[in-house]
């Protein structure tokens, strides 16, 4: 970790407990994959579901973060752990209806998807375009996922915004063990 880092925190919480910039230190935690940080913010009793409300870097946007769907999309899974123990909610989305399971499963993050899945994240909600977790992990080939996905009740026949089922994309794909599980079901 750069020695500025350590810095750059600490002056982002001392402006945060000021009021100046608002409480980002559980966001910035997650991002970068620090659970004794994130530990030590649960038990203060930050707010695990706060959206994060900066202006994101390179989207020039809010796009309303969960700390959850940050270390989910990171594929920080002690954090992803310690959020979902601690009672965070998996199936919050951000502005363009990412879950931590969407983002998870869409970065082939396959053991943060399984722990989110185990704390209660739905499998069937679906982002901007449509897709959902089983989408992404049908496109990768991910077996162990869509196993699980579909323990979890994940619907096989919906259909994104560009008419693709998960088995589509699997087939685009060339994943014949996965075409023929689906198209069974």
């Amino acid at each position: 970790m750069p020695r500025s880092l350590p810095l750059l925190l600490l002056g982002m919480a001392c402006l945060a407990c000021a009021g100046l910039l608002g409480d980002h230190r559980l966001h910035d935690a997650a991002d970068i994959g620090d659970a004794a940080a994130v530990r030590a913010l649960i038990a203060e009793g930050v707010d695990l579901d706060a959206p994060d409300t900066r202006t994101h870097p390179t989207l020039g946007v809010v796009i309303g973060d969960t700390a959850l769907r940050e270390a989910a999309a990171s594929g920080h899974l002690p954090v992803v752990r310690l959020l979902v123990d601690a009672g965070a909610d998996p199936d919050l989305a951000d502005d363009f209806g990412w879950t931590p399971l969407l983002s998870a499963a869409q970065e082939e993050h396959t053991d943060c998807a399984l722990v989110l899945l185990d704390g209660g994240a739905d499998p069937n909600l679906r982002n901007q375009v449509q897709r959902s977790a089983l989408h992404y992990a049908a496109r990768d080939g991910d077996q162990k996922l869509i196993r699980r996905l579909l323990e979890h009740g994940a619907e096989v026949g919906v259909r994104d915004d560009d008419g693709n089922r998960p088995v589509d994309l699997a087939e685009a794909n060339d994943h014949d063990d996965i075409v023929r599980r689906l198209k069974r079901r």
